[in-house]
């Protein structure tokens, strides 16, 4: 796909600004720039740390990863996907350790096994021979 650059250069300078409150500029960028072939992370930092929601993604543009950091840690629930887009593991993370389950599916989408976790240690696996 063909990137108009009067198109571009005008929806950007649309946009207040590329800083911090970008305004969509960035989002804008990366689309265009996705749209011929670049592979783009949009990450946040606040005080120059990893903080939001943390997203790679696939050549494909499916997500790949998709994480939340509290200001550098790890948190909520975070999930990797295989390339077909299916769900692949889905955990848990408080202040930079698992805690909870850490789920791991199948790519037919069956639980292959399911570990629960505190402060990072595991303490109880189950493994499933359902394929």
């Amino acid at each position: 796909m063909q990137i108009s650059e009067l198109k571009l250069a005008k929806d950007l300078i649309r946009k207040p600004s590329i800083t911090p409150k970008d305004a969509g500029a960035i989002s804008l960028l990366a689309k265009n720039l996705r749209s011929i072939g670049f592979n783009c992370k949009i990450i946040n930092f606040k005080n120059g740390i990893v903080h939001g929601k943390y997203i790679t993604l696939y050549d494909n543009n499916r997500i790949f990863k998709q994480f939340n950091y509290h200001y550098g840690s790890k948190q909520g629930n975070c999930k990797i996907y295989y390339r077909s887009g299916k769900l692949k593991n889905s955990c848990n993370y408080k202040f930079g350790s698992k805690n909870g389950l850490d789920i791991i599916y199948f790519l037919n989408g069956g639980i292959s096994q399911i570990t629960n976790y505190r402060d990072n240690f595991k303490y109880k696996s189950e493994i499933s021979n359902n394929i």
